[in-house]
């Protein structure tokens, strides 16, 4: 097995400052009982994270929904630099479930491309209240609490990404690339695919 940290590889380590975060929180208002729960454990996360209160911006829609309209505007703003959707939708209760859930999760999917914005998706997508209950701080713990700490991990790690590497320099050619030799290269494999029809062709 390879031995990771003797194998010369480049690890990035975030040293991310969280007290300067301005994070999102878009909620629902539908199931609102288990939606609290998710938001509860979302702000505690971000205060032990070490955002600060005054960082936690807290917004509410009416369902599910409507949640990737208002983390579109937000990520547009330039405001935040992360959001969190927390909501619930439960089988049983939408006659709708799949195409709620679905598209609501790849929304907010192609809104995080889309913008470069870090956005982490608490949406519980379940079959009855009891399991929605279970993930929003019972057994199966919290799926709020867990956005929380994926969105710190991801800004943390996009911030060591852009201090450790030039990402701009990736567009760049390279001092050393010699265009001449690429195309006799070219040349040569093209040659030897040539020949290697020929012989099949003389074998059959």
């Amino acid at each position: 097995m390879l031995d990771v940290l003797r194998s010369g590889i480049t690890q990035l380590d975030p040293d991310l400052n969280p007290e300067t975060l301005q994070v999102a929180i878009v909620a629902s208002r539908f199931n609102a009982g288990v939606v609290d729960r998710l938001v509860h454990g979302a702000v505690s996360a971000l205060i032990e994270q070490g955002v600060a209160p005054q960082g936690i911006a807290l917004m509410r829609v009416p369902g599910a929904w409507e949640l990737p309209l208002l983390a579109q505007r937000l990520a547009h703003s330039g405001a935040f630099d992360g959001i969190i959707a927390l909501g619930c939708v439960i089988r049983g209760e939408t006659a709708h479930f799949d195409l709620i859930a679905n598209e609501s999760a790849r929304a907010l999917m192609q809104i995080c491309l889309d913008t470069e914005v870090p956005i982490t998706n608490g949406v519980l997508a379940c079959e009855t209240e009891a399991q929605a209950v279970a993930r929003a701080g019972g057994d199966a713990g919290n799926k709020g609490r867990e956005a929380a700490v994926a969105l710190i991990d991801l800004i943390g790690v996009i911030e060591a990404a852009e201090t450790s590497f030039d990402l701009i320099e990736l567009n760049q050619p390279v001092a050393d690339f010699d265009m001449d030799e690429v195309m006799d290269a070219m040349e040569d494999m093209r040659a030897a695919l040539d020949e290697s029809e020929r012989k099949k062709k003389k074998r059959k």
